[in-house]
């Protein structure tokens, strides 16, 4: 994300990248909590509410694509919470060496 001709833009296109008066770069999980926060004065310095505002953006996208995820996810997470829940399977036994390879 960055900010533009003086306005925060979330997830920013090649061209807008290179006119991008400040850059940053910001990972959050899915609940809001920050794992990096990366930014950086292109052409510009920017201020305390500039980057709170940033930051506020890019949470919000964060949730906007973690919901998204979710729903897409869905049918395929019932799958896995259905195969875990089953009964778990008894490992095979170890083969015998001789058997793996057979005759020289």
């Amino acid at each position: 994300m960055g900010i533009l001709g003086g306005v925060p833009l979330l997830d920013l296109e090649y061209v807008e990248d290179q006119a991008a008066e400040v850059d940053m770069n910001v990972v959050a999980t899915a609940d809001g909590a920050l794992v990096e926060v990366q930014g950086t004065g292109e052409k510009r310095s920017f201020r305390r509410t500039e980057m709170d505002a940033m930051l506020d953006l890019a949470q919000k996208g964060v949730g906007e694509l973690a919901a998204v995820q979710r729903q897409v996810l869905a049918p395929t997470l019932e799958e896995v919470a259905a195969v875990q829940a089953k009964a778990h399977r008894r490992p095979a036994p170890p083969k015998s060496e001789k058997d793996l390879w057979g005759r020289p």
